[in-house]
């Protein structure tokens, strides 16, 4: 059942998968909160959200700065629908544009000032790859926001407890972020219920 559990908080899909992202959209209320001051978004900047769920990141941020253009790219089928339904007025507008499929397969149309996630590296093989990848994506002096939890707190919760989810240490994280050529690395602890929780913030200079 917990492998099930953690299989749909990975890729949400059916009628399970509907429930997990009511579940979703509320447990990360308070981290999207946070990312977007993080994020400090400014005039005609291009965002790209990674694993965008339910959409109501992309909804925040598009109703917010209306001059900001929002892309985001989740592989669950069922989230595109959802976030494309939360978000239709803005993609009718071509302010939001989103995007089924892997980040891994990803092709941008354009050079993105900001790029951030919620909950996504532990779904990753291989951190360092992605975030290769994202540094090229990256104008000069963008930026990369992210929210973790801690191996320790993530364990705490009985469905993580398996080879869907990949407890990577938040010093292992920064560390691949170095080595793909981010600079001035910073960690913010997270005012959520999960006291691990943790924002890391990297530049492209």
């Amino acid at each position: 059942m917990f492998k099930r559990i953690a299989s749909e908080f990975r890729k949400p899909r059916g009628i399970m998968g509907s429930i997990i992202a009511l579940i979703m959209e509320k447990s990360n209320s308070n981290a999207y909160k946070e990312a977007i001051k993080l994020l400090d978004i400014g005039e005609e900047e291009n965002i790209l959200e990674i694993g965008y769920g339910p959409g109501d990141g992309i909804w925040r941020i598009a109703e917010k700065y209306r001059n900001a253009t929002v892309h985001g790219v989740d592989f669950s089928k069922l989230m595109y629908e959802s976030a494309g339904k939360k978000n239709r007025k803005y993609i009718e507008s071509k302010q939001v544009e989103l995007f089924c499929g892997d980040i891994s397969d990803y092709i941008p149309t354009v050079q993105y000032n900001k790029i951030f996630g919620i909950n996504i590296v532990y779904f990753w093989n291989s951190p360092i790859d992605i975030f290769k990848k994202l540094f090229n994506m990256l104008e000069l002096d963008g930026a990369l926001v992210f929210f973790v939890v801690t191996p320790e707190e993530l364990s705490k919760l009985k469905f993580t407890n398996n080879e869907s989810f990949k407890k990577y240490k938040i010093d292992d994280v920064v560390e691949d972020l170095r080595r793909s050529g981010f600079e001035r690395i910073e960690t913010t602890k997270c005012n959520t219920k999960l006291e691990g929780g943790v924002f890391i913030k990297a530049y492209k200079k």
